[in-house]
């Protein structure tokens, strides 16, 4: 991700150099052949402006772009784990982690769910799998954009009420979740369904059947799954 950000950088800071010369100071000199082409009438300084034009607001998308990934992994703030049974924590790095001894959840598209250590899916008369009605699943995906190339546990959800969070389960009362989630600095989202607390870019939601723990994941290329 690194690479890509000074990558990005260096092109758009090429682009937008070169279009601010050609377009705002005529140095038409910096067209390859242009010169010559100007001469023989093939090509006139309309053109020239056009393409100086083009390479400047060229390079100030991706010079946009690369601020845009420098800026997200400053969001790259980790919620503190504390006091859970979870194996992963929400945002962790799981790159080096061999899931193979993991069962996992099919039908995720743009990234992969595994089921908790010790949580078996069942299989229904067609074949299809069915979450188990106690589990913990995990979501895998790129972090913090969908153009990253580090693998997070973005999303984790939460079925079993033997599992804490801050020493909350499901069993526990909203008066009980408020103040705790509070004390551990985070907000009641009072836009959201439910019982939704956010810090940074985390959001955690309690109601009656789950827990859901989730960080955004921008995706600013737009990739469609």
């Amino acid at each position: 991700m690194l690479a890509l950000k000074v990558i990005l950088v260096i092109v758009g800071l090429a682009f937008a150099l070169f279009g601010y010369f050609i377009f705002f100071k005529n140095k038409y000199y910096l067209i390859n052949g242009f010169e010559s082409d100007l001469r023989s009438g093939r090509k006139s300084e309309a053109y020239a402006k056009r393409v100086g034009l083009v390479e400047f607001i060229l390079g100030i998308v991706i010079l946009t772009v690369a601020v845009i990934l420098i800026a997200l992994g400053g969001l790259n703030s980790r919620v503190q784990k504390i006091n859970t049974d979870l194996e992963f924590w929400i945002a962790e790095n799981v790159d080096d982690v061999d899931f193979s001894s993991y069962r996992e959840r099919y039908g995720l598209m743009g990234g992969r769910e595994y089921y908790g250590r010790g949580y078996i899916p069942e299989v229904d008369e067609n074949g299809e799998q069915r979450d188990p009605e106690e589990c913990v699943i995990y979501t895998v995906t790129a972090y913090p954009d969908y153009l990253s190339n580090k693998q997070h546990v973005t999303r984790i959800r939460i079925t079993d009420p033997s599992v804490r969070i801050y020493g909350l389960t499901l069993e526990s009362a909203p008066g009980e979740i408020s103040d705790i989630m509070e004390d551990n600095g985070f907000k009641r989202d009072k836009n959201a369904r439910g019982l939704t607390y956010k810090k940074g870019n985390v959001s955690i939601g309690f109601s009656s059947d789950n827990i859901w723990i989730s960080v955004k994941v921008s995706n600013i290329l737009g990739i469609k799954f």
